[in-house]
């Protein structure tokens, strides 16, 4: 008797789980696969766990990394605008000093010709002179 009213129950149970699945298909429009998405997703957020474990240095020790990672990260922007504004002044620094040594070398190169000219005026002063023994 008991295991006739199990067999009957499990045929009645399993003939409204086939006719729910076809009105949701029919009907719905939703196919078997996102009721079982849908069942256990529902399943899941209706259940919940939560365990906490009382502070100790092995536990927080994750939670300290992560503020020092975030501290490491702040002075690391810090440092890159930094470099950033050295970088702009050493390049504003360079093109000053480039532009001297240029303006140096033209004087140089000016004083240099001055020089080939002055020495070329004195060598023909002395030939029309006649005096030789200041050409040593």
């Amino acid at each position: 008797m008991r295991q006739k009213f199990f067999f009957n129950l499990t045929v009645i149970l399993f003939i409204i789980l086939v006719l729910l699945l076809i009105y949701s298909k029919v009907a719905l429009k939703v196919g078997p696969s996102d009721l079982v998405f849908y069942s256990l997703a529902s399943l899941g957020s209706s259940v919940g766990v939560s365990v906490s474990v009382p502070p100790n240095p092995y536990n927080t020790l994750a939670s300290k990394l992560q503020e020092w990672q975030t501290k490491l990260e702040e002075k690391e922007k810090l440092l890159t605008q930094k470099e950033i504004e050295l970088n702009q002044k050493s390049i504003f620094q360079g093109e000053i000093i480039s532009k001297l040594v240029v303006s140096l070398l033209i004087i140089i190169f000016v004083l240099i010709l001055i020089n080939f000219y002055l020495d070329f005026k004195f060598r023909i002063k002395i030939l029309k002179t006649g005096q030789e023994k200041f050409l040593s």
